[in-house]
């Protein structure tokens, strides 16, 4: 039963650092967008 409580840790820590990748991608093309002029933050 360990293994099922490790396998839960390690697909919460995946869903965690795929936000942080999708937040990261989101702000970089703000960043892309602003430095366009096309929307200025």
């Amino acid at each position: 039963m360990s293994d099922g409580g490790v396998e839960n840790e390690r697909k919460e820590k995946n869903y965690e650092s795929e936000c942080e990748v999708e937040e990261e991608v989101e702000n970089k093309i703000v960043e892309k967008k602003s430095r366009n002029g096309k929307q200025p933050l």
